[in-house]
């Protein structure tokens, strides 16, 4: 659907990395894309742009939207905590 795709939450616009239609889930996907470590913060910042989504632009038949944190590298532990 898009490369830096816009949502507008209140009066601030905020950037999905990378957005696409999953025709066999019936969902939109976000993706982050992040050149360095994964770091926690990143899930709440997913958690936020799949709850935009949802709320501004799946539709009634779709299902909920789904997020994809791709990192270069990651600690195996704070992954799990997260």
């Amino acid at each position: 659907m898009g490369e830096e795709y816009r949502i507008q939450v209140g009066d601030e616009d905020f950037f999905i990395e990378l957005l696409c239609y999953n025709r066999d889930l019936s969902c939109l996907v976000a993706f982050e894309l992040k050149v360095g470590k994964f770091k926690p913060e990143y899930v709440s910042k997913m958690d936020f742009y799949l709850e935009a989504l949802d709320r501004q632009e799946k539709k009634n038949n779709e299902n909920p939207s789904v997020g994809i944190i791709l990192c270069i590298d990651k600690n195996e532990k704070v992954v799990e905590y997260t």
